[in-house]
């Protein structure tokens, strides 16, 4: 489903998305932090990853407010949000 989306060039359902953002999640979640590799956490940092808790970075998700608040409510409510536009950033610095 999702190939036939990117294949027509269309852009993939909000709710396949945080769907799939929110299984990922909880996989990272149930392996307290090991990467599919095998590879485990550092030991100092196991602790954040106790009581079901870890911190996630999700890059380009989500790109309009009606993605964000779908994801707030039905994956988890974000802590905080890293909005950037670069080339507004480049004309100010180059100018």
């Amino acid at each position: 489903m999702i190939a036939d989306y990117i294949k027509e060039g269309k852009i993939v359902p909000m709710e396949v998305t945080v769907a799939l953002l929110s299984n990922a999640i909880a996989e990272a979640l149930s392996k307290q932090g090991a990467t599919d590799a095998g590879h485990s956490i550092p030991e100092e940092h196991k602790a954040k990853w106790s009581d079901g808790k870890g911190r996630f970075l999700v890059d380009g998700f989500p790109r309009k407010m009606d993605q964000a608040i779908k994801f707030d409510e039905s994956v988890c409510e974000s802590k905080f949000v890293l909005f950037l536009q670069p080339y507004q950033l480049y004309n100010a610095i180059s100018h």
